[in-house]
C-alpha cells in the first residue's frame, strides 16, 4: 500500500514529543504524518513543569489540559542531605504558578485529537525502516505501507530510530541506568499531592499523587532493585514495578 499523497514531513513516533512536531507542522502550513505505533504498556511522565503552560498555549490544547488535570501543584518537596524543604515553582502578577499531573494517556489522546483537528495524518503503524529516495524524497515503510515526504523527523525518544537505520551513534557518557516506576493506590494517596523527590545512598525515587486515591513513583537504583519507594509501604500496588533502560548521552 502507497499513501495517497506525499507530505512535508513525516514524524516517526507520537508521544508528546512527535505530536508537538505535528501540530507546530500544521499551524505552519505544512502536512504531516504522524507514524502511532500502539503500545499497550503504561508509561510514566505525569508530571509536568508548569514552564510548559505557554506551549500548551501555543498548540492551542492549554484549555482541554486543564479541563482533565484533577491535581496540580504548585511545588514539590525534597529531601536531599537531610530533612526534607518544599521548593516552590513561584508565582507572578497572576499568583501561584501550577504544574501538571495527567496520565500519559490522557496527555496523547488530546495532543492526537488536536493534531488531528488541523489535517495531521495521525496513522497507526510502526515504523520499519527508511529509503532515501533523492535528494528531494524519502520513503518510510510502515506496517501500513509504505508513506512519501520531503523531511523526516524522529520523534521515538531513546529508541532512536532513524539514527539507528542510517548509522548514526550517540556518545554514551554513562553506563547503563533503569528507572523502575508503578502506580499505588491508597485513601491517603494525598499525602504525595505535593511530589516528594527523596535521595538515600542507593538512588532516588520521586511519587507524586496523580488521582484522587492514586500515586504514581519512579525509582532509580544504583543496586538495580525493582522495587517501589519505601513510603508507599502501606499503599496497594496498581501496575508495576516495569523498568525503563537509559544512557546519559550526547
Amino acid at each position: 500500500m502507497m499513501s495517497d499523497a506525499a507530505a512535508d514531513v513525516i514524524i516517526v513516533g507520537a508521544g508528546p514529543a512527535g505530536s508537538a512536531a505535528a501540530i507546530a507542522l500544521e499551524q505552519r502550513g505544512l502536512t504531516a504524518v504522524l507514524l502511532c505505533g500502539k503500545n499497550s504498556a503504561a508509561q510514566p511522565g505525569e508530571t509536568i513543569h508548569p514552564g510548559a503552560e505557554i506551549l500548551f498555549e501555543t498548540l492551542g490544547i492549554k484549555d482541554a489540559i486543564e479541563r482533565a488535570c484533577t491535581i496540580r501543584h504548585t511545588g514539590h518537596r525534597v529531601r536531599w542531605d537531610g530533612g526534607v524543604r518544599f521548593q516552590t515553582f513561584g508565582a507572578d502578577r497572576k499568583g501561584l504558578w501550577r504544574g501538571y499531573q495527567i496520565a500519559r494517556s490522557t496527555l496523547n489522546a488530546i495532543l492526537h485529537d488536536r493534531a488531528r483537528s488541523l489535517g495531521v495524518r495521525v496513522v497507526d503503524a510502526w515504523a520499519r525502516r527508511p529509503v532515501r529516495e533523492s535528494t528531494q524524497t524519502w520513503r518510510i515503510e510502515t506496517t501500513a505501507g509504505s508513506f512519501k515526504a520531503r523531511y523526516v523527523v524522529d520523534g521515538s525518544g531513546h529508541v532512536s530510530w532513524l539514527a539507528r537505520h542510517i548509522g548514526l551513534k550517540a556518545r554514551r557518557t554513562s553506563p547503563p541506568l533503569v528507572a523502575w516506576f508503578g502506580w499505588a493506590e491508597s485513601e491517603h494517596a494525598s499525602r504525595f499531592a505535593r511530589p516528594l523527590l527523596s535521595a538515600d545512598e542507593h538512588g532516588w525515587s520521586w511519587i507524586a499523587q496523580v488521582d484522587a486515591a492514586l500515586c504514581a513513583w519512579t525509582r532509580l537504583d544504583f543496586r538495580g532493585r525493582a522495587q517501589a519507594p519505601d513510603a508507599l509501604g502501606a499503599f496497594r500496588r496498581r501496575a508495576g514495578p516495569r523498568g525503563t533502560r537509559r544512557h546519559l548521552a550526547i
